[in-house]
């Protein structure tokens, strides 16, 4: 192994150069990166705290409008998933029942004239539909629900507590 000599100049404190295009830090006495850690280690004051806790506190009202707004966004999407559904069951032609119609009138009443001047009247056997619109919330979300309740009820760990 070769391990490089370096040895110091008599007039100086400093290593030669070995490469004299490489550059080297022009402040060499700035504090080190973690100067002020006594400042984390530091008692929490009562100014702290309550500014602390105020800015959770608008953090978590933040959270909930997301929550409230995101919810309500999820509610206009499946409006308009059961509208889609609806207006492809008219365009073919097939037997829907009122609440339907009135359903896609109320929730995309373009839709609603579109699905109707495209309607086929020449459909032999229309299909007979249960009405969409009645349905209450949403298929996948009751599937998803319906195994995360047979996961927990399989559980044999007294342990695990899950709250939705």
């Amino acid at each position: 192994m070769n391990i490089p000599n370096i040895t110091m100049s008599k007039n100086s404190e400093k290593p030669p150069k070995s490469n004299p295009g490489a550059k080297t830090p022009k402040n060499t006495d700035a504090p080190p990166i973690y100067a002020d850690a006594a400042e984390f280690s530091r008692p929490i004051d009562s100014n702290d705290r309550s500014r602390v806790l105020d800015d959770l506190r608008r953090m978590r009202e933040q959270m909930e409008q997301a929550a409230e707004a995101s919810r309500e966004q999820a509610a206009h999407w499946r409006n308009q998933r059961k509208a889609m559904k609806i207006a492809m069951r008219i365009i073919r032609g097939d037997n829907v029942p009122q609440q339907d119609y009135d359903f896609l009138l109320e929730h995309n009443p373009g839709l609603f004239k579109l699905a109707v001047s495209l309607r086929d009247m020449n459909n032999d056997d229309p299909e007979d539909h249960d009405a969409l619109s009645e349905r209450e919330g949403d298929d996948l979300v009751e599937q998803l629900q319906g195994y995360v309740d047979a996961m927990i009820s399989r559980s044999s760990s007294p342990d695990l507590h899950l709250s939705l």
